[in-house]
């Protein structure tokens, strides 16, 4: 009995077979060929060059920068925009506090200026005593009337303790005024145009 000696064409290994046989299994794989038409060993791969070698390595690690590139530059777009939206805001939100800061400051200013036309615009008579004595009655009214109004603020306005409390405050403003008057020998009238003297002048 003749044998063939051929090479499996899935694996390449050579492969003892009867010549009489149509057929033969690769011991190897297990593939099922044919015997009666010649086959030829799988080819080798040739093994790159190193200059090919080394261009596949170079274009691989190229490949690798471009993406890293492309990561970095949108991460570096974020970052700007992030930068830019933060400084917007902070713009925009320091105009608000100076465009509050400008308007607060006009409301006050016309305030002022209500206040002195007000004082400007008070018709009062002039009560025949000196400046000096009438700077102080206004002054020392004043300074009852202030006290007045710091301690009304610890009573509540309404109920039946802020009624009382606010006619305490008449009987005491009452009961100075007079005061005022008979120590100076003139009118109660006369004290409250010195208060408006006073109010017109800011004494």
């Amino acid at each position: 009995m003749s044998i063939k000696r051929l090479t499996c064409p899935g694996c390449g290994q050579s492969v003892n077979v009867p010549a009489s046989m149509a057929k033969a299994q690769c011991p190897g794989c297990g593939q099922v060929f044919s015997t009666t038409q010649p086959v030829a060993s799988p080819a080798k791969r040739a093994a790159p060059s190193p200059a090919a070698a080394k261009g596949q390595r170079d274009g691989a690690t190229s490949a690798d920068e471009s993406k890293m590139l492309q990561w970095v530059l949108v991460l570096g777009v974020c970052f700007v925009a992030m930068g830019v939206l933060i400084v917007l805001t902070y713009f925009r939100v320091s105009g608000e506090k100076e465009q509050s800061k400008q308007a607060a400051e006009v409301a006050a200013a016309a305030e002022a200026k209500a206040e002195e036309e007000a004082r400007r615009n008070i018709e009062y008579r002039v009560v025949d005593l000196p400046e000096s004595t009438r700077m102080k009655i206004y002054r020392d009214y004043t300074a009852m009337t202030d006290s007045m109004g710091r301690n009304s603020k610890k009573v509540p306005s309404s109920g039946a303790a802020g009624k009382a409390f606010n006619q305490l405050m008449q009987t005491t403003d009452d009961r100075e005024v007079t005061h005022f008057a008979l120590i100076h020998n003139i009118s109660e009238e006369d004290v409250m145009q010195i208060v408006l003297e006073g109010q017109a002048n800011d004494w």
